[in-house]
């Protein structure tokens, strides 16, 4: 049984707290940013004054189960791009 300073979360124990959020889960680092999630909030967070901020705050119909990112953009992550609308159609 490891114990003492050997144990696995020993640096993430000793770490400084940066930010609190409540219920907070699925941390993912990407090029663009942090993002994590609470409940059924994404948040891109940001570091300011030593310290994170949150950066942006999405809140979607549901509790979030999960992240993942192929290194480039996060799944289901798509740009947006303006389209020229379909005749007929309001843009």
């Amino acid at each position: 049984m490891m114990d003492g300073p050997l144990k696995p979360n020993t640096l993430l124990d000793s770490a400084p707290i940066l930010l609190t959020l409540p219920e907070v889960d699925n941390l993912l680092a990407m090029p663009a940013g942090l993002f994590c999630t609470s409940g059924a909030e994404l948040l891109s967070l940001k570091v300011e004054d030593a310290a994170l901020a949150i950066a942006e705050r999405r809140v979607l119909p549901s509790a979030i189960t999960c992240l993942a990112s192929d290194g480039r953009q996060g799944m289901g992550h798509r740009p947006r791009r303006s389209r020229p609308a379909a005749p007929g159609r309001a843009p």
